[in-house]
């Protein structure tokens, strides 16, 4: 018998057309390398059992050896029911047949699934839970199990547990890539829907989009196809939506309801069988009204008005004029219009992206939340922090500029939409300045592309057809880990992160050490040349160093200030930096990132913070800001007490350095620091700093 786990890694070892690294396994179960080998040992033994084999390789990895019809008995052995389950799968399973409109015996459950009473109840405690935090009611009565809720989050309920199955990867490879071994590999899709009315649905979506005569987004076809394939198996199962009649009233006037009732309603009767309400058509019509579409022009003026003001608005509120505003507002404009149709008929999805701009754009979606839904106030439309997060990948593609240098093209596969894609490509600006996006497309699109279009492709899907150019999947975010493996898959180079407050910590380190044992003829000077030297510049004279007066001026300076926390802290100096016109909302964000991530230390004294990064493209002129605190606040994740915070915005890694030598020399000064504890004065600051630097 094999574990839950190993028989997950079985069937990414079936869906693999090549082979998959040790490491690729350990990455993504999380397990260490010796586990991998644990479980590839009893996957091995297993196999055998069945005349499979698994192929090892030293630098490649494992694959498995097999002959075709022994691989579809192993599939339909999986499909007719999991080797082992764990507490999830059964829960898994359980909610499955509960949502399509079953009712469960418990004797049936116990005897099928192998497990004691006790067991059972502890899953159904479990199943519970889940559903009440969706508002439905596990109901129990003469051993029968049942779920009770309205229609439609009886629907949501169910959608949400189908999406943990069935990736928007998988179903799209499966969709666009018409081929056998594709279609050989999509067991997951096969526990939870009939491949044939997966094919009937996707041709529905096909024959409207000619029609209709528009173009739907990679995540359209998958929200919409899994939206029309749920609502069948509640249908077969009597199960029917029921839409207020105003609401359908309305939907029926729609060109979208005709065309659907025209085209989609005889395919789908036909092929499963049964008639569809009048009320299935306006929930079929508010999903196709919702789904995204990609690079269509903008007819309706509303929506470009709404664009304008929500990018107006957010300038303002950041203090920072946004990049190729024009594209931003086109490219919103297209997003606009669908997500008030999701937002005016509750269908508001998951953003599988939200983690992660959450963790990079924390401070940014909470201003675009407020800003986004008090423009949307017009139209009685309240935006849910999922929303807001794709209208964020908009407004952040404005943020980064352009780069030029080029000597690679690519295009980027995008299923999420035109935000997404923006995004990535003006990060690739300038992380890569060596590459250029000659374009985007959808995956569907992908298949078309010839060697004369790139030289290469980045995808945020998997890619199940074949490319006559080498591809590379990414996060839609590029994370750090994503930027090393461009840069491998390319051999480039690109732009590493600032180092200066750890040389800071470590030269205050080796002063001491040398103050021990001997006399520091000229300690500001040493000062500087190790500052040079632990930043790999040369320890030279450095004629055009600014000085300290010049880099903090009395305007840059703000005493004992109040902040409610650590964040607000920090824009209060970051934002004297952007009012001198010396850095950007952009280059702020990047610091709190920084500090949220946790792996960056800005503390260079005990109390004493250096936010800074490097990141030339976002700042305009060298600068310092230096901010006090009348109370210590816990900064970030460490929660280090902090007093006095110095904010530095570099264009480069060396002009700073004496001003920066010359202010740790005076922050070394004890009696000017219980000044500065206490000072509230910002004339009286700069005047002793100046004294001090001999000026």
């Amino acid at each position: 018998m094999i574990t839950s786990r190993q028989q997950r890694i079985l069937n990414q070892l079936i869906e693999s057309n090549d082979y998959i690294s040790l490491q690729e396994i350990s990455d993504k179960y999380n397990i260490s390398d010796r586990t991998v080998r644990h479980d590839l040992l009893q996957l091995e033994d297993w196999l055998r059992q069945h005349d499979v084999i698994l192929d090892r390789h030293r630098s490649k990895g494992v694959k498995l050896l097999h002959d075709p019809q022994q691989l579809k008995l192993l599939q339909e052995e999986f499909e007719e029911r999991p080797v082992y389950m764990d507490a999830k799968q059964r829960i898994s399973l359980l909610l499955k047949r509960l949502l399509q409109g079953n009712e469960v015996s418990i004797t049936s459950v116990i005897d099928e699934y192998g497990i004691s009473k006790s067991t059972l109840l502890a899953d159904l405690s479990d199943i519970k839970e889940w559903l009440e935090q969706r508002r439905l009611e596990l109901n129990k009565a003469r051993g029968i199990i049942a779920v009770r809720g309205q229609e439609r989050a009886l629907r949501s309920a169910y959608l949400e547990l189908v999406r943990t199955e069935i990736t928007e990867d998988k179903l799209l490879r499966y969709m666009f890539d018409r081929n056998k071994e594709v279609s050989s590999n999509i067991s997951s899709l096969k526990v939870w829907f009939k491949v044939e009315d997966v094919e009937v649905i996707f041709a529905a979506i096909q024959k409207l989009e000619g029609f209709a005569g528009m173009q739907f987004s990679d995540a359209g076809y998958t929200t919409v196809t899994l939206h029309i394939l749920m609502a069948m198996e509640r249908i077969k199962h009597q199960h029917s939506i029921e839409i207020d009649q105003r609401l359908l009233d309305e939907l029926r006037v729609t060109e979208m309801f005709r065309l659907i009732d025209e085209h989609v309603r005889p395919m789908i009767e036909s092929h499963f069988g049964f008639k569809l309400p009048d009320s299935e058509i306006g929930y079929i019509t508010q999903h196709m009204l919702g789904a995204q579409k990609q690079h269509l022009p903008v007819k309706d003026m509303v929506f470009v008005q709404l664009a304008e003001d929500i990018i107006s608005r957010t300038e303002k509120e950041l203090g920072y004029r946004l990049k190729l505003s024009d594209q931003v507002v086109q490219g919103l404009s297209i997003h606009l219009k669908p997500a008030v149709y999701r937002a005016k008929f509750n269908l508001q999805s998951k953003n599988p992206l939200l983690e992660q701009l959450e963790q990079q754009y924390s401070s940014l979606l909470k201003v675009l939340e407020r800003v986004v839904n008090e423009v949307m106030s017009k139209m009685s439309i309240t935006f849910g922090r999922d929303e807001i997060g794709y209208i964020m990948l908009h407004i952040a593609s404005g943020i980064v500029p352009q780069v030029s240098n080029v000597n690679k093209r690519v295009i980027i596969v995008c299923g999420s939409g035109i935000g997404t894609s923006a995004l990535i490509k003006q990060r690739l600006a300038f992380i890569f300045p060596q590459l250029e996006v000659v374009r985007t497309c959808s995956y569907k699109d992908s298949a078309q592309l010839t060697y004369l279009d790139t030289d290469a492709v980045l995808s945020t899907v998997d890619i199940g057809h074949s490319l006559p150019m080498p591809w590379l999947k990414v996060s839609p975010l590029l994370t750090a880990k994503d930027q090393q493996s461009i840069a491998n898959f390319f051999g480039l180079t690109y732009k590493a992160e600032n180092v200066t407050a750890l040389a800071i910590q470590s030269v205050n380190d080796i002063i001491r050490i040398v103050e021990k044992s001997a006399s520091i003829h000229n300690r500001s000077k040493l000062v500087e040349d190790l500052l040079f030297f632990m930043q790999g510049g040369s320890v030279a004279d450095n004629e055009d160093a600014y000085s300290l007066a010049e880099l903090l001026t009395p305007d840059c300076i703000k005493l004992q200030e109040e902040p409610p926390d650590w964040e607000e802290a920090l824009r209060i100096g970051s934002r004297l930096l952007i009012d001198k016109g010396a850095s950007s909302i952009h280059y702020e964000q990047k610091l709190v990132d920084m500090i949220n991530g946790n792996k960056h230390s800005f503390l260079i004294s005990p109390g004493i913070y250096f936010p800074h990064a490097y990141m030339p493209e976002d700042v305009v002129k060298t600068s310092f800001s230096l901010v006090t605190f009348r109370e210590p606040i816990p900064f970030g994740p460490s929660k280090h007490s902090v007093w006095l915070m110095i904010t530095l915005a570099a264009l480069d890694k060396e002009k700073h350095i004496t001003a920066l030598s010359d202010l740790l020399e005076v922050l070394n000064d004890r009696r000017f620091v219980e000044f500065l504890k206490t000072a509230s004065n910002a004339a009286e600051v700069w005047e002793r700093l100046s004294t001090k630097e001999g000026l």
